[in-house]
């Protein structure tokens, strides 16, 4: 479960970012909060500015509230979070593909992750050129074309425990969104960064809606829909396909609110609690310590945060004026994530 915490920080945060810079919404979005105060640090990001923290989603709703979920459906949820407590280090490769419906644009990426339970996590991604003559499978509804192949930007994301650092690879700069206390460690679960990151099956069904789509001997398939509206600012809806045999993920689809961006990602689990793997961590990444790199001796510029930085650490924030209105669901069909 704790890699989709990771998933949703990414996939959120990425595609906010961009709105400005593509045009991924017709119309812009609200001007962002006021930034935070300058907090100190020991290390080479010191003096940098933060993004608004946090702010705890509050769930009030009762089980008795809920609509009842089947035996099916709760088994799953049951044996998801008991295989993810066991889960304490995690690494392997991954794929990215975004899918921008308004540009008829598939952007395609690659990369390493590793996770150190509760609340350490990084996720390094490159662009995948695309090969000659290649094309997309995607057609547009607009044109009836194929959608146009493109590398996706060099990007990190790394979350420490205290705070998520965003690095922009290509511009050589980075952005900082602070953490509060009261959400680091194990109270990460009741951050605006969602997905059950070791959260208990009680708690996953008083916050989003799930439905079982598919459920056989190898995997299964979960439609997720956030309850919270600070969940919703994020994302409208995503699909969570679970190796049975592991319970961890094989792929994850995310939809933005506008239903213009669809993100899907794709696991390769390579070691699961193996000790020496944080040994390795400077190999893999390439930094002493991989979740405080020293971006300003690697000639990284710190760049203040932005809408999209404050927007996802934002409980209960109305929807962005000018935003598309939400698409119709999808059918079940979507479910089937195909390369």
């Amino acid at each position: 479960m704790g890699i989709l915490l990771l998933v949703v920080c990414v996939t959120s945060l990425s595609a906010q970012q961009q709105v400005g810079k593509s045009a991924v919404r017709p119309k812009p979005s609200s001007p962002a909060a006021p930034n935070s105060p300058p907090a100190q640090r020991p290390d080479a990001i010191q003096g940098a500015v933060k993004a608004a923290p946090m702010k705890i989603p509050r769930v009030d709703t009762k089980m008795d509230e809920l609509e009842p979920v089947s035996a099916e459906l709760l088994r799953v949820l049951e044996d998801w979070e008991q295989k993810s407590a066991q889960v304490k280090l995690i690494q392997g490769k991954h794929t990215r593909v975004v899918f921008n419906h308004v540009f008829e644009l598939e952007k395609r990426s690659e990369g390493k992750f590793f996770l150190e339970t509760p609340d350490k996590g990084r996720i390094d991604l490159v662009g995948v050129k695309p090969k000659k003559s290649e094309e997309s499978k995607k057609i547009g509804k607009e044109s009836g074309k194929p959608y146009r192949i493109d590398e996706d930007r060099h990007e990190m994301w790394i979350c420490n425990g205290e705070e998520i650092v965003m690095v922009n690879g290509d511009e050589k700069t980075y952005e900082i969104a602070a953490i509060p206390e009261d959400l680091r460690g194990t109270n990460i679960v009741n951050g605006p960064l969602p997905f059950l990151f070791g959260m208990k099956s009680e708690e996953a069904q008083k916050r989003f809606q799930i439905t079982l789509r598919q459920n056989n001997s190898t995997s299964a398939v979960l439609r997720v829909v956030p309850r919270l509206q600070s969940d919703r600012d994020n994302y409208k809806e995503a699909y969570v396909i679970l190796d049975k045999k592991t319970y961890l993920p094989k792929a994850v689809k995310m939809i933005d609110p506008s239903g213009n961006l669809e993100t899907e990602y794709w696991f390769e689990i390579q070691d699961v609690n193996n000790r020496s793997l944080k040994a390795k961590l400077a190999g893999m990444f390439g930094d002493a310590d991989p979740f405080h790199p020293d971006l300003k001796n690697k000639g990284y510029k710190l760049s203040l945060p932005t809408d999209a930085g404050n927007a996802i650490h934002t409980a209960g924030a109305k929807q962005p004026a000018g935003q598309s209105a939400p698409r119709p669901t999808p059918n079940p069909s979507a479910v089937k994530l195909k390369k």
